[in-house]
C-alpha cells in the first residue's frame, strides 16, 4: 500500500527535505493537466519544471513535464551526446 500525503509529508519532514506543493486534488481531465503545470517552481524563481499525477485508489502515478523543461533536457543532452533518445513510454505523438 502506497503511503498517503500526510505519511509522505512527515516522512520528508522527518528527513529534513523540501515537500512538493499540492496543486490540486480531485478529478481532472487532459486539457487541465498544462495550466496546472505551467506555474512558479515552490523552490526558485523559474518555471515548475512539471506536476506528478497520482491515482491514490490503484497506485499510478506519473509526471508531465513542462514544455520549456523537456526542451531544456533536450537541449543539454544534444549537447552531450549530440542525439537525442526518446523514452519508449513517451509515446510518438
Amino acid at each position: 500500500m502506497m503511503a498517503g500525503r500526510g505519511e509522505k509529508e512527515a516522512l520528508c519532514e522527518a528527513a529534513g527535505l523540501p515537500v512538493c506543493p499540492l496543486v490540486h486534488r480531485g478529478a481532472l481531465s487532459f486539457a487541465d493537466i498544462p495550466a496546472l503545470a505551467a506555474r512558479k517552481s515552490a523552490f526558485g524563481d523559474e518555471q515548475a519544471e512539471g506536476i506528478v499525477i497520482e491515482n491514490p485508489r490503484t497506485g499510478l502515478f506519473g509526471k508531465f513535464m513542462s514544455g520549456e523543461f523537456q526542451q531544456g533536457l533536450e537541449d543539454a543532452e544534444n549537447r552531450r551526446r549530440g542525439r537525442w533518445v526518446r523514452n519508449s513510454l513517451a509515446g510518438t505523438g
